[in-house]
């Protein structure tokens, strides 16, 4: 698994000064395990992470993953990680003249057609919606819907 960036601005979890997506809100809003898996898939999206990927950074099994995300209450990390991983390239997008082209080689697709069926397959989103820009707020959003820290904070109260 490739984990360098060939964007060094965004290798580092927190608020890049050219990024559109506020890390510390998805933070503050995430459950706390979300946090952490959705921190890895950010700071590793140009490697593509996955489930096991993450589970591995984590120092445990797929499976043992799936065990907290169900004891806390929490949808399967699935959907978190690819979300996640896709906020990065949502920005460099967004923000940068970066060719689809250079951005396809550096996650690792062998054409851009690749990457542009994927964000359709993964995101629900197209590439040309993603230069526009307005689309990390609706990743975010959704990952909130799932993942919300709110979630924890109910679940333990019904306890």
């Amino acid at each position: 698994m490739r984990t360098q960036s060939p964007y060094p601005h965004l290798s580092n979890v927190g608020t890049p000064p050219s990024s559109l997506t506020d890390y510390r809100l998805l933070e503050r809003l995430l459950h706390p395990l979300g946090w952490q898996v959705s921190a890895i898939a950010v700071r590793e999206a140009f490697a593509r992470p996955n489930v096991s990927d993450v589970a591995r950074m984590l120092s445990c099994s797929p499976r043992q993953l799936q065990r907290r995300f169900d004891e806390a209450l929490l949808p399967p990390p699935q959907r978190l990680v690819t979300l996640s991983r896709w906020l990065p390239v949502v920005d460099l997008l967004a923000i940068a003249n970066e060719s689809v082209r250079d951005l396809a080689r550096a996650l690792g697709f062998d054409a851009p057609r690749e990457l542009y069926r994927a964000a359709t397959r993964e995101v629900h989103v197209s590439i040309p919606e993603m230069r526009r820009g307005g689309v990390a707020p609706r990743l975010i959003a959704e990952l909130g819907t799932g993942y919300q820290r709110a979630r924890h904070l109910e679940s333990n109260a019904a306890l």
